[in-house]
C-alpha cells in the first residue's frame, strides 16, 4: 500500500476565511492518485468522527446522523473513483 503523504500544518486554525481558501500545506503539483487517497483519507477521518457524535441524543447528534448519510455515499464514490485511478496508474 503506498504512503500517503498527510502534509499537516504545524497548527490548526479554526477562522471562517481560512475554511475557504486554497491552504498552502497541500500539494497542488502532487500525482491526481496520492491527492484523491489523501483526500479520501481525511473525508473518510472526518466521516468517522461526526458518526461518533451522531450516537449521542439532542439536534446536533440528528443533524449529525443526517450528514453521515450523505458523507458515507461520498466515501463509496471516492472508493470507486480511486480503483479506477489505480487501474490507470497500473496501466501507464
Amino acid at each position: 500500500m503506498k504512503k500517503i503523504p498527510l502534509n499537516l500544518p504545524e497548527k490548526t486554525t479554526t477562522s471562517v476565511s481560512n475554511l475557504f481558501t486554497l491552504r498552502p500545506d497541500i500539494n497542488t503539483e502532487a500525482p491526481l492518485d496520492v491527492l484523491h487517497e489523501t483526500a479520501a483519507y481525511r473525508i473518510r477521518t472526518a466521516t468517522q468522527l461526526l458518526e461518533i457524535v451522531a450516537t449521542g441524543e439532542g439536534i446536533h447528534s440528528e443533524l449529525a446522523r443526517a450528514l453521515v448519510v450523505s458523507l458515507r455515499d461520498g466515501c463509496d464514490l471516492l472508493d470507486v473513483v480511486g480503483r479506477r485511478l489505480q487501474a490507470q496508474v497500473l496501466l501507464s
